[in-house]
């Protein structure tokens, strides 16, 4: 018979200080305004966003 081990996906979580909302946005907003933002960059934010 075989045996199929299986792979949990896993999550880390910083034990660090914790962003509040505000922080969050602006540090967001400021990235996004950047006025030498290349598209890479922006599509980099976009998807970190996401997470």
């Amino acid at each position: 018979m075989m045996q199929h081990d299986s792979v949990l996906p896993a999550r880390c979580y910083s034990h660090g200080s914790q962003e509040s909302d505000e922080e969050f946005d602006a540090r967001w907003v400021t990235y996004f305004n950047k006025p030498d933002i290349d598209a890479w960059e922006l599509r980099k934010g976009m998807l970190k966003n996401r997470e």
